[in-house]
């Protein structure tokens, strides 16, 4: 019974091992059929092409038609196809219909098919892309859709274009329009946009001509630049060099119509407006000009319309809602700053009137009502409209879709809610106001973005302290106090004295006994006293002796180690904090990055010749200092941790140089090369 058992299991193997072994051979009639090791033919010649077998199946071919037979030579998926791609996994993109012309499979529909042959997405597509991050395009009657790998539909095919997901997962389409295959495919013409999630869910319909999102805090939302920029003055010389960059347009080359770069003109008037605000920002009082720099934004976002390939892109870091309009041609909207060559009054009939949706597909604003609207917070949304050349503010309830104002305020600067407080700023003052819309502080010349709980606000051009419930905490009588930061706040009572700090109560928590000091960062502040800078931790006790003729901007909590210059012309040195004394003896002329700051241990210098590299925490060299920018350098120090290295070779150093040559780089394959410029 046992040698019964054992021949009929061999007797398997072997019939098993013969039919996984049949070869495709041609005869004389150029017919292909199969034959097994013996040369007996076991397939008859019935197949135009024939490949070999795998998994007891052969992909066949019978005239222009593909199918798979198994080992008896029985259709196991039926000759049917005009095109059969390779599997992936247990499917298969097939063709059906169609006809070839000049080697090219032409007008066929695809679909996909299981190991059984049945359909799994039915034949009916124009083109099935491939796969990439788990979904594939796909096209019907020149409509786009997309598909998941488990070949179910996502996004039907009801589109003329459609993008890409970004990585907040929203993904754009358009109806009506099409891709401008002429000038730029990438950009769509005409139409309108809608909006997908991940999930396949149309959260918002393709009703909309722009689609945008909400990218940066706008410079309005400081107020000092914000009342530079309301300034006639400011306002007057901004259209003087509006003017001025538009004399810098060139015509373009063209014959049909008329059209002309701005690129020159535009690159003029952003360098000349950013000069203007540094001069204007210079003429302020010195604790103005601190404050500009110190005091940040009220959380105020502006949003931006993009073209659909920027908005694919779109990694959307700060929020996740959406804008929508059905004016314009989209641009980033900024009060007295609305076009860049626009020097004239602006035309209200063609400005954007937006609407609002959050990433579920909610409308948190109906777009055409209002001409600007600012990020949501705290259930508000604050609205701006023009009126008499001049800026009106109101707030949209959330919670009940009323404004909070019958009349809309003339106001200079537009605030957002904030700790249940929105700051109004009127030419007679500013006050805050609570979600009723009640004012519930006195006035002010300037109430500064709140920081940690607390307002800075100035009277009669002297500082103090408000809390949120617009109840003063320090009364209006220093000359400087900045806003609280780590709970301090640096402070200077009249104009030439001593500067100490505040703690978030009024109190002086740290006397005022230094000639300058700045905020507290990474839990040190950095203070001047007769002797040299230093640094203070948040008891006033110095925890790097106040010496040095400068010391490096921190970039983590109480580093250990903190570049120091001794003298004004000397080297910088590097500090190990906590023994006061240098970590190593070399000093460097110049530091472009602090250690930990973007790379760990690692610190980029640069040398007396003006060359960059990169050192580590016991001043070993990373990269030598070769590299003409800190750019090239830091490129440099990412390629050695892409390949593993610890450090960098001449070898590695020559390569990376000539690879990065701007000069070579601009060489044609005509241009003669010296030999000192050949690489390996």
């Amino acid at each position: 019974m046992k040698k019964l058992l054992i021949s009929t299991f061999l007797c398997c193997i072997l019939s098993g091992a013969t039919a996984q072994n049949l070869i495709p051979v041609q005869n004389e009639k150029g017919k292909y059929g199969y034959a097994d090791e013996s040369g007996n033919i076991v397939i008859k010649y019935a197949y135009d092409e024939a490949s070999a077998f795998v998994d007891g199946r052969a992909k066949v071919r019978k005239g222009n038609k593909w199918g798979y037979i198994g080992t008896e030579g029985k259709e196991v998926i039926k000759i049917q196809f005009s095109d059969m791609n390779t599997w992936n996994g247990n499917y298969c993109k097939v063709a059906v219909g169609g006809s070839v012309k000049d080697g090219i499979l032409e007008n066929a529909k695809w679909g996909i098919i299981d190991k059984d042959g049945k359909f799994v997405l039915d034949a009916e597509y124009d083109e099935i892309s491939p796969f990439n991050d788990g979904l594939a395009f796909i096209t019907k009657d020149k409509k786009y859709g997309y598909i998941t790998d488990d070949y179910k539909i996502l996004i039907p095919c009801e589109y003329e274009a459609v993008g890409s997901f970004n990585e907040k997962g929203f993904l754009w389409v358009n109806k009506g329009g099409k891709f401008d295959e002429k000038k730029d495919p990438s950009r769509v013409k005409g139409g309108n946009f809608g909006i997908y999630n991940r999930e396949g869910k149309l959260i918002i319909p393709a009703e909309y001509k722009q689609i945008g999102t909400f990218v940066d805090y706008s410079k309005d939302a400081n107020p000092f630049l914000s009342a530079i920029r309301s300034s006639k003055d400011y306002i007057d010389k901004i259209k003087k060099i509006k003017k001025e960059g538009m004399t810098k347009r060139k015509q373009k080359p063209g014959f049909m119509k008329i059209e002309f770069d701005y690129s020159e003109g535009i690159k003029y008037v952003n360098e000349e407006t950013e000069k203007l605000e540094e001069t204007m920002i210079s003429q302020l009082n010195s604790s103005d000009a601190r404050l500009c720099e110190e005091c940040g934004n009220f959380n105020l976002l502006t949003y931006e319309f993009v073209d659909p390939v920027k908005f694919s892109k779109l990694p959307m870091p700060i929020n996740s809602l959406i804008v929508v309009s059905n004016k314009g041609d989209g641009g980033l909207f900024q009060l007295h700053n609305l076009n860049i060559f626009d020097y004239r009054k602006v035309d209200t009939k063609n400005k954007h009137k937006i609407g609002i949706f959050d990433d579920k597909g909610n409308m948190l604003l109906q777009e055409g009502k209002y001409e600007q609207a600012f990020c949501p917070t705290e259930g508000f949304i604050p609205l701006t409209r023009e009126k008499d050349r001049k800026v009106q503010v109101n707030y949209y309830d959330m919670s009940n879709g009323k404004l909070l104002f019958d009349d809309w305020m003339f106001v200079k600067k537009i605030t957002p809610f904030e700790n249940g407080v929105a700051v109004i700023s009127e030419e007679t003052g500013e006050y805050l106001i609570d979600k009723t819309g009640k004012k519930i502080s006195s006035d002010y010349e300037l109430i500064l973005p709140p920081r940690e709980g607390t307002y800075v606000i100035r009277k009669n051009g002297k500082y103090g302290m408000m809390d949120t419930a617009g109840k003063e905490i320090v009364t209006p009588s220093y000359n400087l106090i900045c806003p609280l930061i780590e709970g301090l706040a640096c402070m200077q009572k009249n104009l030439g004295e001593s500067y100490g700090f505040l703690d978030s109560k009024g109190n002086i928590a740290i006397s005022p006994k230094y000639l300058t000091a700045q905020s507290f960062k990474h839990g040190w502040a950095s203070v001047r006293t007769k002797n040299g800078w230093g640094e203070i931790d948040n008891t006033g006790k110095e925890v790097v002796e106040c010496k040095w003729n400068n010391t490096m901007a921190k970039t983590e909590d109480k580093p250990a180690l903190m570049w120091v210059r001794p003298t004004a012309n000397s080297l910088w040195y590097c500090l190990d904090t906590k023994t006061g004394q240098y970590k190593f003896e070399q000093g460097v002329y110049a530091v472009f990055r602090n250690f930990n700051h973007d790379f760990k241990g690692i610190s980029f210098v640069e040398n007396e010749k003006g060359q960059i590299g990169c050192i580590d925490e016991n001043g070993n060299i990373k990269v030598p200092l070769v590299m003409g920018n800190f750019r090239l350098a830091k490129k440099a120090y990412q390629q050695m941790l892409d390949r593993g290295m610890a450090e960098w070779t001449e070898i590695d150093l020559y390569r990376f140089d000539l690879e990065n040559n701007d000069k070579l780089n601009e060489q044609t394959i005509y241009h003669k090369f010296e030999s000192s410029d050949w690489t390996y």
